[in-house]
């Protein structure tokens, strides 16, 4: 009887982590199709609002498009803030995305510090924070009527 309860125990057990790794599985798999959806409608919405995608565009490194640019980032503001300060502290966009999306991804203080090691912690928060105000303003770009 003991070694009955043990076998019902065991089996248990292996079907329940088996479920939990198929559970764990599944759910990497709906983020990354949230993550696209995410994309699409981010590259929508600049679409859909000439003015906006014209400040953006004014804002691309030369031969650089919205789409290709936008991908990856988790929202406009962050894709919008991340080439404000791009511009405003002439470090290459490419190299400020690299280092905000996939899977290492940093805050954008993070990837402002990283990238200008002459520039405090205090000092790169204050310029993330300086261009997420910017990327607001530029969030709020009307369309065209």
């Amino acid at each position: 009887m003991k070694k009955f309860v043990a076998f019902v125990f065991v089996l248990s057990v292996i079907v329940y982590l088996n479920g939990m790794t198929a559970y764990a599985q599944g759910k990497g798999r709906d983020q990354e199709a949230k993550e696209a959806r995410n994309e699409e409608k981010l590259e929508e919405r600049i679409e859909r609002n000439p003015a906006l995608k014209a400040k953006i565009e004014s804002l691309l490194p030369p031969g650089a498009n919205v789409k290709r640019a936008a991908s990856g980032f988790r929202n406009e503001g962050q894709f919008i803030a991340d080439l404000q300060d791009s511009r405003n502290l002439n470090i290459p966009f490419d190299q400020l995305k690299a280092q905000m999306t996939g899977s290492n991804a940093v805050s954008l203080g993070e990837a402002i510090q990283k990238l200008s090691p002459g520039m405090t912690e205090k000092q790169a928060k204050e310029e993330a924070k300086k261009a997420e105000k910017q990327a607001k303003v530029t969030e709020k770009t009307k369309p065209i009527s």
